[in-house]
Order: structure tokens, then sequence, then C-alpha cells
């Protein structure tokens, strides 16, 4: 599956990726599966994997970052590449969709792209990412920052202040803070807090929204 995804991907693009397959899927477990989109797919995915439930299954995608262009017109290919497989393995959409910086971009194309097709994804979680568009996101929906990163992403969300932020959402989201900087949140001992928050989001347990904390690194 996921060397046929790389490889319609890659012809796609007209861009070959260069990714070992065999690191993106770990699909043992009922429960309902996580769909993550990565940047790093050979140590990220670990990185979240090593503390997940055995019963959790997780498909790993690769955003295409560091092999394919950074624009809005690859970005939105790649995701609705990986909307179309997933709408067949998942017609029902049932599983939660994640994705982080690149990835959160890939991600949000292909839930848009389920939403298009009239079948919304239920939970839907974003890491150093953010798009004005999800001021308007009506599913459940958890947005993770880090305490110590300087890609302050999520700068548009408090644009009108610290107070009252949630209301600019139509649905007020889950607003998460992690420690680490940018790019080594699926490190240890980062990875841990990480997995942590996305559990409990799995499993939909209460999640109190954490004290704002919008320093950069070193702040």
């Amino acid at each position: 599956l996921q060397r046929l995804l790389l490889q319609r991907l890659g012809s796609l693009l007209d861009q070959p990726l260069a990714v070992r397959d065999e690191s993106l899927l770990s699909m043992g477990g009922s429960r309902r599966p996580l769909v993550w989109c990565f940047n790093k797919p050979q140590t990220e995915m670990p990185g979240l994997l090593r503390h997940l439930d055995p019963d959790q299954p997780l498909l790993g995608l690769y955003s295409g970052s560091g092999q394919l262009p950074n624009t809005d017109d690859a970005i939105a290919k790649t995701g609705a590449h990986y909307a179309e497989e997933l709408l067949k393995l998942y017609p029902d959409a049932q599983f939660t969709l994640g994705g982080n910086c690149h990835g959160g971009g890939v991600a949000h194309q292909i839930d848009k792209a389920f939403r298009a097709a009239g079948k919304p994804i239920e939970r839907v979680c974003y890491l150093e990412y953010f798009d004005p568009e999800l001021f308007d996101h009506t599913g459940k929906l958890m947005l993770i920052y880090g305490r110590h990163s300087d890609f302050k992403v999520y700068q548009p969300i408090f644009a009108q202040g610290v107070t009252g932020w949630e209301k600019r959402f139509r649905r007020a989201p889950i607003l998460e803070w992690v420690s680490g900087e940018h790019g080594k949140f699926f490190q240890r001992p980062y990875s841990q807090e990480l997995a942590a928050k996305v559990v409990r989001f799995l499993a939909d347990e209460p999640q109190a929204t954490r004290k704002i904390a919008t320093g950069g690194k070193g702040r």
C-alpha cells in the first residue's frame, strides 16, 4: 500500500520519492486508526509509535518535505492524492487525522477533501500548524504548539488578544503546548509528552486548555 502510494505521488509530481515504505505502516490493533502525515517518517513515526498502545493502529504518510517543492500547489496535490486513496481505505472516514508542520498542511488538504465528499473526519490534530480556515472547523480539533519553538504559527489565533481567543472559532479547539524546539517533538524526552496528549485526544478524554505560552525559544 505505502509503496504504491509513494510511487503514484512521485509520478503525479514528476519527482521520485526516496522513502523506505516499511517504516510507514503499523496497522495492528482494533482501535480507530490514527493517520498521521510526517515530514521525516523514518524518525518521527517511531518516536510517536513507541508511546502508543499496541492496540492502536498507526498509518504514517510522508508529506514530501525535503523532496517536493514547498508550494501551495505541491501541498494541495499531495493532499488530494492521499485523500483519494484514504477514501477507498476508509469510505466512512472512520479514522483520526493528524500532521505536523508541512505535514499539517497536507493533512489539512486531506481533511478538506473528505469534507467536500460529504464525509467529514471526526477528529483532527495539528502540531505546529495553523491556517485561518481552521477558524471555521466544526469537528473536534486539537492544536499543539511547542513552548520553545521559534515557529510561531499560532499567532493568528491571538491576533485580537489572548483573552477570548476561542471565540474566534466556530467550535473551540483543544489548545495544547509541548516542550521542545521545532523539529524535536518526536525525540526523547519530548515525545512522551506529545504522545500523551495525542492519546487522550484519540480516547476523547477531557483535556484542559493550557496556559497560553506565546514566547519563542529561550523565553
